[in-house]
Formats: C-alpha cells, structure tokens, sequence
C-alpha cells in the first residue's frame, strides 16, 4: 500500500487515502491525501494516464502473436515429466499465487469443408469485421426472427453451445487434465459441425478456456491434471454453419471444495442472476454493474473491472459494452432484439487482475479465487431470453449438484431410485446381500478420483448381484460397463434397473440394441469346478459367490481340522465360460470391481482366485472388497509374490444379515478394506500372477487360516 501522496512534494500524511479512479482502471493504485491534493495536482497527473493507456495497447497488441511455440506445447504421446514441465516463459515467472501452468498439447484442427469465423485463418488471429464494425458502427444491432430461428441460427448456435458445455462439465472430475476437456469440447464442436470460436482468436490456442482458481479468465487448457478441492471456469463458444456464435460459461467444483470456493462460486452465479433479472426493454446496461456489485459486496467479494460482457451474433465481439461493476459509464438502453453475454467476474480478494506470459491467462493479482458465470440473452418484449440455458430451465435457479463434477448426494439419489437395490429371496450360498447405497456411492467416487471410472473408462463388476454398484459407474459417464454374475434371477434383477435408468436417459444405450451398445452389458457367467485335493484345517467343500454347498451339504459346522478332500473349488477363471461368445480372456477392460466371498471359512483360497481373474481381466486397476484381518498378508501377496502396486482406497464395515449363520464374526459388522490394486508394467505383473502356482494359494491360504484361528482362539 502506497504510503505517501502522488503529488510531487506533498509531505502531508495519508490518514484516508484517496486513490485515483482512472488508475484503477488500468490496475495501478496512485492515493492522494486528499481531495484538494487531487484536484490541485489532476492536470499534471492525467498525462500518466496516458502512458498507462499506450502500455494498455501494447500489451494487447502482443495478444496478437503468442510466445514461440518453443518450450510451449508437446505431443500428447511425450513422457509425463515433459508434459508437466513449464512452458518457457513461465520459467523465473512471478507468479501471484500456486497455481503452475504445464506444457499443452499442439493445435487441434478442423475440417477443411467447415464454415469457420474470418480469424480462424488469420495469420495473428484477427478479426476484420470485427475490426470493420468497431470504427464504422456505434449502434447495437437488433435481430430479427429470421436471424433467431432455423437450423443454423443464432438460436442453434446458442444450443450447440450449451450441449458442448454439457459435454465438457461431465468430463471434469479430478485427475483430467484441462486439455483433456479441450478434447472433448473440440470433438463436440466437430460432432455439431460448429467452430470452437475461441480457436486461433487473435492466436489463441485452444478449442475452449478453461480457468482454473485463482484464474479470472482466458486460461490456456494444458497438460496440468485438476486436483481435488480445485473450481474450474469451462468458457465455450461455438460458431454455426449459419454463421453465429454462442457463448456461455460456468464455474464447477471439484470434488471437495472448501467453504471460501464455494462461497464466491456461489456468489459469481447469483450475481449473474441479479443482473439478468434487470434485463428488459428500458433498462441502461450501465445499471447491471451496480446491482452485480451490491450481491458481490453482500457475500464479502470484489468485481473484476478489466474485462466486461458484450454483444454477439454474427460477430464474437461487438456492442454494447456490458461492464460488471458500480458507476460504470456503459453507453445504452436495453430494446428488444438486442442479444449480449453478462459474464461477471468475482474475486474472493481485491478485484485487481494481472495477465501471466502467455500473454492471454488473466489472474488475480493477490492470488485469491475467482469465479465467473455467463449466459447469452435476447431482450424479449416483456422481460428476455436466456438463449444458452439449460433444457427446461428458462430461470437461472441455484443448484450445486449441477457445477459439482459428481457430488455424492447426487448419486447417491440416482442409485436410491433403482427399484432393485437388494435380493427379495436371497441365495445364502452365494452370499446374497446388499451393497448399501452410501457405499457403493463412495466406491464409485473413490475410483472416479484416481480416474479409473468416468469418460473414457471400462469397467466390468465381477460378480454384480442386482448390479447396484456397476451401474454407479455408468452414471458417473463410464464408456461401457460390463455386469457379470452366474445367477440368472439376479441379473433379472439388474435388468430392470438397467432398464430403470434407460427409461430414464441416465445411461446410453443397452447392448441389445441391434445398432451397438453404449452403456451397459450384461453376461451370464457358466462358472465351472476344478476338485482338488489339499491339506485344509477348513471344512471340505462349501463355496461362496459364485458356487454350491458342498456333496455332503455341510456348512462350517462341519469343520474337520484334519487333512480332507475339498470338492467343488470354484476355477475362476471365466475365459472360456461366458455366453454369446464374449471373449474375456485378458485385458478387456480398463477396471474391474470385485466383491469375492470372504465371510466363512468352507471359502478359503476362493477370494484369491476371483482376485487373479480380476487382474487378468483389467488394464489399469481392480477394486476388491477383503476383510481387514487379512490385510497384512494379502499386502505382502500382491506386491512381493504378484509384483503389484496395492493401496486401501477405504476402510468400511459390511452389514451382514443374521441369516447367514456361517460367517465366522459372532457380530453383523465385518470390518472389510476396500484395496486397489493397480501397475506400472501390465504385462509383466499379470504374467507373474498367471503363472502362480496353486501351491502357492494353498500355501498363503493356510497362513491366512493359521493367523485367523489365532484371532478365534483369543476371543473363545
């Protein structure tokens, strides 16, 4: 904070400083001591004004040409330590607060045969008729219903946008990276026939914005994967073949965000509705900015003043100039036909802003959040129209479970309307029993956070009951998911949820459908026998998830602690038994969820052989379910004997109906860890657990057995 007056030779103290308006508007704080100082002063001090408006000029003059590509983006296929590198001028950059930029992926480009904007081939990016339109035209244009309406239109190009945007805010979680979501945002444009308009506009990069905490605007989608607690700005426009342009933004949270994210989240969305409340025939624009800054001051944040809304159509940028803050000098009255963005900017701090190396990411200049809604209207007779709203929602109405990337609770409320949640005459050979809804929710997010689900992901639930926790995956917008279980009545079960959610358009398409299958599968799985004999302290026979009781039909009362016979020994292995032909040898899916029986003691070595298939059947990760006792051996098992990587994603407790008598707890809680198992070399890891001998599993199952009849015999 400045300490002594601006005036040349004023020694007076500043006890209520007096800053000059017209610095402030380009960033620069210069007080006064007071106002007589100012006025007195103000003749000489307006030529700083006009040095600060040329370094203004310059400084968007060098907009028209990024830094060299040098040291800038790099091949999607380069190593993961290039790619998250900084780019070259961020190197001994200032930077105002923690976020880094990375590396980014080249240019994307487009069809040659596509309609695309005067700048997309522009060697610096420009627009001449935007250029054309801002020295000839002083008047806002007004559109008629032959502009609103037809295929190609304004209208539809608003439409697009709001698909596009749809499209790239469900690809959002965390661990993508942002240009990851320039991806699916550039192929959505490309599937709508539409120009990504931010693409090449005056040189920038990228298909979309993508701005990330304390990020205002313009931020350049990069290799830099999105964390957890981050808010991220997804800014879209789209460019139909009819020749208009759409434009729309939102902020979204991130896993788990913080009260002070949510707060000026929350307040950037209710500023932008305060303001579009004002929007009829009569209104000054100059007015919005007061009633944005009162909401902003309300909720304890600031308005950024540098950039402002403005009017669209056939050109990205034209009249009327919308600023977001109070006592603003914004030319114009509001009639109908006039269409324009409202795009406040909140900080959590101060409102000034700076703008990094890369000459376009505008940030804050105390490193404090920031967060931005927009929305492109059309001034209507009575009131206006929110032409980028969403389906059904001609209000704009709070929701956070529409900016959250996938909130538990609003899972959660997807799953709890399945009709199938649980077995209404449970098999108890196969451990029938529910997966509680909670739990399944915190499974699927704990596996969307590491991205092992979600778009662009498979994922296979070996052993799926009523299918509750693999259709959990296909809500998060996992690519295919594949529900395998042996027991026909139970995948009944989950075909009426899964039918549930196609009525409903939760989920795409089932594979029935003779056009191909988006969605969800599911497989009847012919487990078959191996009988073989070991030497057991367990009872003979017995089986658990997938099997039968044994010949004689005895459970774990029958315990004989002498070396048996163990018949029935479900062979996991379901390369050559699955019907229609569906080959799952290896490697066919990105991840498989598992629940192997685990609760009686007739089951021993039977979770080991489900965990092997699992293993042969992922690409990336399994997530198993396995009781907490057996923790440290099973630890020791998969990365010192299989060469895995292994982690506990969860620990939880199973409630387990009284029914089911054999299990060894006395007590319905089994305490039960949920472990991910994931490698670095596929190939190699599966080879080393293919090749595991089945005196191997006989041997670690009888040092399981040992360890747990220890644990029986301190408790007796």
């Amino acid at each position: 904070m400045a300490t002594s007056c601006a005036t040349p030779g004023c020694t007076n103290p500043i006890t209520k400083p007096l800053a000059c308006p017209k610095c402030m508007q380009f960033g620069v704080r210069n007080v006064f001591c007071g106002q007589d100082c100012f006025k007195a002063n103000y003749s000489e001090h307006k030529h700083i004004h006009t040095t600060l408006l040329k370094q203004q000029k310059e400084q968007q003059q060098q907009r028209f040409v990024l830094p060299e590509d040098t040291g800038l983006s790099c091949p999607i296929t380069s190593p993961d330590t290039l790619k998250k590198s900084l780019p070259s001028w961020a190197i001994n950059y200032d930077f105002s607060g923690p976020l880094r930029p990375t590396l980014m992926s080249p240019r994307r480009t487009v069809p040659s045969n596509m309609r695309t904007p005067d700048y997309a081939t522009d060697p610096l990016g420009r627009s001449e008729s935007e250029q054309r339109d801002k020295f000839s035209n002083n008047n806002i244009r007004v559109y008629g219903p032959e502009e609103l309406e037809g295929e190609c239109n304004l209208r539809y190009a608003c439409q697009m946008g709001r698909e596009v945007l749809d499209a790239g805010g469900k690809a959002l979680r965390v661990g993508v990276t942002t240009d990851e979501i320039d991806r699916v945002v550039h192929e959505a444009c490309m599937e709508r026939d539409c120009y990504p308009s931010p693409l090449n506009y005056y040189n920038f990069p990228k298909s979309v914005c993508t701005s990330v905490n304390e990020v205002i605007c313009h931020g350049i989608p990069d290799y830099r994967e999105v964390q957890d607690g981050d808010i991220v700005n997804i800014d879209v426009t789209t460019y139909s073949r009819g020749g208009y342009h759409g434009d729309l933004n939102e902020t979204f949270y991130v896993g788990n965000v913080d009260e002070d994210g949510k707060r000026v989240v929350q307040t950037a969305f209710e500023c932008l509705q305060a303001a579009l409340a004002m929007v009829k025939p009569g209104t000054l624009y100059r007015d919005l900015g007061s009633t944005i800054h009162r909401v902003a001051v309300a909720n304890k944040c600031s308005v950024v003043r540098t950039y402002c809304g403005h009017g669209i159509g056939s050109l990205f940028h034209t009249a009327p100039n919308v600023p977001h803050y109070h006592k603003n000098k914004a030319k114009g009255v509001m009639k109908e036909g006039h269409v324009f963005t409202v795009e406040p900017m909140i900080n959590l701090g101060g409102c000034d802003d700076i703008t990094w190396g890369d000459n376009w990411t505008a940030v804050t200049r105390d490193g404090k959040r920031s967060a931005q809604f927009e929305h492109t209207v059309l001034v209507t007779k009575d009131g206006c129209e929110i032409l980028t709203a969403r389906e059904n929602e001609p209000v704009m109405r709070w929701d956070p479970d529409l900016i959250q990337s996938m909130k538990l609770k609003h899972l959660e409320s997807c799953l709890s309307s399945l009709p199938n949640r649980g077995f209404p005459n449970p098999k108890i050979e196969l451990e029938q029993y529910p997966t509680s809804v909670h739990l399944a929710s915190a499974i699927i997010l704990s596996a969307l956070a590491k991205g092992d689900a979600g778009p662009g992901t498979s994922v296979l639930d070996l052993g799926c009951g009523t299918g509750v926790l693999g259709l959990g995956f296909a809500l998060v917008q996992s690519d295919m998911v594949y529900l395998i279980d042996c027991d026909p009545e139970a995948l009944a079960l989950a075909r009426e949820n899964v039918d549930m959610l196609l009525e409903e358009e939760l989920v795409g398409r089932s594979c029935d459908d003779e056009e191909g299958c988006i969605g969800v599968e599911l497989i009847m799985a012919k487990v078959k026998y191996n009988p073989q004999k070991r030497s057991s302290k367990g009872s003979g026979g017995g089986r658990g998830h997938h099997g039968g009781r044994d010949k004689k039909g005895k459970g774990r009362g029958s315990s004989n602690r002498s070396s048996t016979t163990q018949d029935n020994v479900l062979e996991c292995n379901l390369a050559d038994d699955i019907d229609d032909g569906i080959p799952l040898s290896s490697k066919i899916v990105d991840t498989v969820i598992t629940n192997p029986p685990f609760g009686t003691k007739n089951n021993e070595g039977i979770d080991l052989q489900f965990l092997k298939t699992a293993i042969r059947l992922a690409r990336n990760a399994v997530y198993s379910f396995h009781k907490t006792s057996t923790r440290p051996f099973l630890m020791k098992l998969l990365k010192e004997k299989w060469g895995l990587n292994a982690e506990v994603v969860a620990e939880m407790k199973f409630d387990i109906p009284n029914m089911y008598k054999f299990h060894k707890q006395k007590c319905v809680d089994v305490n039960v860890d949920l472990l991910r198992i994931f490698w670095d070399e596929k190939e190699d890891n599966v080879d080393s657990v293919d090749g595991l001998a089945s005196t191997e599993v006989d041997d670690v199952v009888d040092e399981r057995g040992e360890e747990e009849e220890e644990e029986e015999d301190i408790e007796r």
